[in-house]
This record gives C-alpha cells, structure tokens and sequence, in this order.
C-alpha cells in the first residue's frame, strides 16, 4: 500500500521545472508579454505521502495538504533559479533539506 503513497523527488522537480520553462517560451514568445510577472507554484493533496530522494532515501509522511511558493519576476529567464524555493519548501514539508544547487532538467 505505502507504494501508492509515494512520490518520487525528481519525477516531480522535472515536472515542474519543465511546465515552467514552457510557459516562460509562451510568455516571452508567443504572447510577448513584458515582464514582470507573478509565478506561483505548489504541489496539493500531498497529505499523507512520503518524497523519496534519488539515493533512495525516504522523507516524513507529510501532514500538509500543499505547499505553495510565489515569486514576483523580472525577466523571463533562468528557471532554475526561479524553483529553487519552492522545491526546498517542498522538501521541508517532508522533513528534508534540499541541496542549495540549481537544477535543469531534460525536457
């Protein structure tokens, strides 16, 4: 059963670093759209689950319901940079502290 109650840290990290690098080629692309901007991020109905890291390591059981992380931009530019918090907030809610690194991802 606690297979179907886990996630694993880099499936949803490349999720969303690259629903994030999509939208920021939309905006700056298509819709020509100047900065600055607003960027909210967050991961809900995670009570209950646990995160496993790459090393194999398990995190807390989580008793959130979400985390969220906003960020006012302004440029349209280096995303990894710009989910560094949230991705750490993230891990917090888990009971692990994130490495201070940029991540990118293949997409």
């Amino acid at each position: 059963m606690d297979e179907f109650r886990e996630f694993k840290a880099e499936m949803l990290e490349q999720s969303v670093y690259c629903s994030l690098v999509s939208t920021l080629r939309f905006c700056r692309g298509s819709l020509k759209m100047p900065p600055p901007a607003d960027l909210k991020f967050g991961a809900k109905g995670i009570r209950g689950y646990r995160m496993i890291l790459p090393n194999k390591l398990r995190g807390d059981r989580t008793q959130r319901e979400a985390v969220r992380h906003s960020e006012r931009i302004t440029r349209f530019s280096g995303a990894s940079r710009l989910v560094q918090p949230f991705f750490s907030a993230l891990w917090l809610a888990f009971g692990l502290v994130r490495p201070d690194e940029d991540v990118e991802y293949e997409c």
